[in-house]
């Protein structure tokens, strides 16, 4: 197997960003009283959001990114910072993304899932990963948004990027293969090797199957794998 095979077919959940952070407001209170928070004060992830909006506020690097250009702009171009800084954090905070991105995966829907790889909708509301963070734990939210904000100021640092073996990346691919049932292998290698080709419901049993398995293998495995899904 390619390791390009596999970045190709990573780029279905490139989307599994940091939720709705687009919805932040202009606003000079730093203490989270005026924050715009998307998520229901019931679910753990409010907690976490909040400390993620006002760590990012506070914080010198990002403050003097946003001071290049109004708050609203910077904010928005935050969301993108913090997917293209992935790939400069450690391999500890890249397992952990694989894994709660597979229990993310794991208890969507099928719809849920099928929404979340095609991308954010254009229409108002909760997205389909904004589904998919409400039902997390305070442990698993907190870190999500904890690696949002490490990932958006080692961006803005432009922090070095961790090497990638692309043997172990093919390695990790292989073990997955062998580890599926003999009817469900060739099925799986189909859509790394073809993901335009397979149907929404196919590339989630296969993006589901990549990350729980992906985050039960050994290291250095597991770490490559978990390093492949990101942009690079």
């Amino acid at each position: 197997m390619n390791y390009n095979r596999i970045c190709t077919f990573a780029l279905f959940v490139l989307t599994l960003g940091i939720g709705s952070v687009e919805a932040e407001p202009e606003s000079p209170n730093i203490q989270g009283a005026q924050i715009n928070n998307p998520y229901p004060e019931s679910a753990p992830v409010h907690a976490s959001y909040a400390k993620f909006i006002i760590r990012m506020r506070s914080d010198p690097t990002a403050q003097a990114f946003a001071a290049t250009t109004t708050r609203a702009n910077a904010f928005r171009k935050g969301t993108n910072l913090s997917l293209s800084g992935l790939k400069r954090l450690d391999d500890t905070s890249l397992e952990n993304r694989m894994r709660i991105v597979s229990k993310i995966l794991d208890n969507a829907s099928d719809s849920e899932c099928e929404a979340i790889l095609q991308g954010p909708s254009s229409r108002p509301g909760p997205s389909a990963m904004d589904s998919g963070l409400i039902k997390l734990n305070q442990a698993d939210a907190d870190l999500w948004f904890t690696m949002a904000a490490e990932a958006a100021l080692a961006e803005i640092r432009q922090d070095s990027v961790p090497s990638l073996k692309q043997e172990d990346v093919n390695e990790a691919l292989s073990r997955i293969e062998a580890s599926l049932p003999p009817e469900k292998a060739p099925k799986f290698a189909f859509a790394q090797q073809n993901p335009q080709a397979v149907s929404p419901s196919e590339a989630c049993w296969a993006m589901r199957t990549l990350y729980r398995e992906g985050s039960s293998l050994p290291e250095p495995y597991r770490a490559a794998l978990a390093r492949a899904t990101v942009t690079h």
